[in-house]
């Protein structure tokens, strides 16, 4: 145990290590297909390799070939650097390698898991006695597990019959910027891609509550049954969060599941400084949430939280005899959820809340924010224009020159690979966008991001050029 406890230690320092040793390096590796079909075409796996010789091969081809989302200068799709404490916890998982499906098979893994979903769980303003929480692989398993509780809590005979015994069309309501995971999910359940209806958004990309009201009046009298409805809380392209109290207002009224899918941007609860964006969100009756999108813990980790308990519990129950029988007092996870062999997702979470604290955990998330802010700023003094209305640390920008194409500055600025950003389609028009998910952001990578931006308008080729005001961040 005590040799285990120091090669785990160990294993934290030389990941500390490899993430100091990315931040180094640039942000954007050159990708060479050719090389990389090179490094492995010994691998005809008709006979063995050293475990030694096939660890070191993957080491390179990790280190040379992967978009490196440790990087300080990585403002990406919602993808943190991670801490240690996640390396440790995930390698533990994988050696004591427990099977949360039935509480007895691992009673400590399960304990470990209750106690981090009981804190998630109150800071998003829920009793944990009257609801229920679970992690999940990721945001898409978290959905559907929403959609499914809706469905079978709404139309009791679809547990049994599925969608023949229902006499119309159930419907589900997102906004034009929810997450396309629905339409995924919709087709699963067997509810058809046309079940899902997009509501258009406000000035501020929020989803138009008005408009989903008529929308719904107009379904109805067109015989269709509306269900469900999934507000966003931190929209993937523009970080937008729709009016939470609002919806859950309407949905009461109109006897709809809402359900917030806020993948990246529920975790903001853990902060003082930002829980306030999230005003209602503890009025819905369910919620999606991935730690690995909003805390340094690896992919993936999600997170499940509905106040509807005896929902999830109708809608996976299943009796098992090859299954040991369930303790009245604890819950076999096999029969709430969607998986049923299931890998310790929740020690990275417990071992991060563990480590740092809520004080610490809260002002990393404040720094995010901060981040944001100055970048912000920098954008607007250096004759960008920010087009989204978030209080969130994503950003999409474009020049003051609408007709300057942002896709040359960000192809420019990824050949260089000094950072990686994206763009998104906004109003028709290609747009930048940044998100700070990294702790280690600070604002020496807010200003080299500004410079990068700077230096590619001043260096695209003569006939893009434009005028460009002199400033501080000229001198990449």
């Amino acid at each position: 145990m005590e040799a285990l406890k120091k090669e785990l230690l160990s294993l934290a320092k030389k990941s500390d290590g490899i993430f100091e040793k990315i931040e180094n390096k640039d942000a954007i590796s050159r990708i060479s297909y050719d090389k990389i079909k090179n490094a492995l075409d010994k691998y005809d796996f008709k006979g063995g390799v050293p475990l030694e010789e096939i660890t070191e091969d993957v080491i390179q081809l990790l280190d040379k070939w992967t978009l490196q989302t440790n990087h300080p200068m990585h403002f990406g799709l919602f993808q943190p650097s991670v801490t240690s404490s996640g390396v440790v916890a995930d390698a533990l998982a994988a050696i004591y390698n427990p099977q949360l499906g039935a509480w007895w098979f691992s009673p400590a893994a399960n304990e470990i898991e209750k106690i981090s979903l009981d804190y998630i769980t109150r800071k998003l303003g829920f009793d944990p006695k009257t609801s229920f929480s679970y992690y999940t692989n990721g945001g898409s398993e978290s959905n559907f597990t929403a959609v499914l509780c809706a469905l079978t809590r709404r139309f009791p005979e679809y547990r049994k019959r599925g969608l023949l015994a229902l006499k119309k069309q159930p419907i589900i309501y997102a906004s034009v910027d929810a997450h396309d995971s629905i339409i995924k999910i919709a087709h699963q359940a067997g509810l058809g891609r046309e079940a899902v209806i997009r509501i258009p958004v406000d000035e501020k990309r929020r989803l138009d509550v008005g408009k989903l009201e008529l929308q719904i009046k107009q379904d109805r009298q067109n015989d269709l049954e509306p269900f469900m409805v999934i507000a966003t809380a931190g929209t993937t392209a523009f970080g937008v969060i729709d009016p939470l109290s609002e919806i859950a207002s309407l949905g009461k009224s109109e006897n709809l599941w809402v359900h917030v899918d806020g993948a990246w941007g529920a975790g903001f609860v853990l902060s003082e400084n930002t829980r306030s964006f999230l005003k209602g969100i503890h009025e819905v009756d369910s919620i999606t949430w991935d730690p690995h999108k909003t805390l340094p813990v690896p992919t993936g980790a999600g997170f499940f939280l509905t106040k509807h308990k005896e929902a999830t519990k109708r809608t996976f129950s299943i009796d098992a005899h090859y299954v040991p029988d369930e303790l009245e007092d604890r819950t076999d996870l096999y029969k709430v959820g969607l998986l049923w062999s299931r890998r310790f997702i929740g020690l990275k979470i417990f071992m991060l809340l563990a480590e740092l604290g809520e004080e610490n955990l809260s002002r990393m998330l404040n720094h995010q924010f901060e981040m944001g802010n100055y970048l912000r700023k920098l954008l607007v003094e250096n004759g960008w224009e920010i087009v989204n209305h978030t209080s969130l640390p994503v950003i999409c920008f474009r020049h003051q020159n609408h007709e300057f194409p942002m896709q040359m500055v960000l192809d420019y600025l990824l050949e260089r690979r000094k950072c990686w950003i994206s763009n998104v389609e906004y109003n028709g028009e290609s747009v930048l966008r940044a998100c700070i998910s990294s702790y280690k952001t600070n604002k020496k990578h807010v200003e080299m991001l500004v410079e990068e931006l700077n230096y590619a308008l001043i260096h695209l080729p003569p006939h893009c050029l434009i005028s460009f005001p002199q400033n501080n961040f000229c001198s990449a």
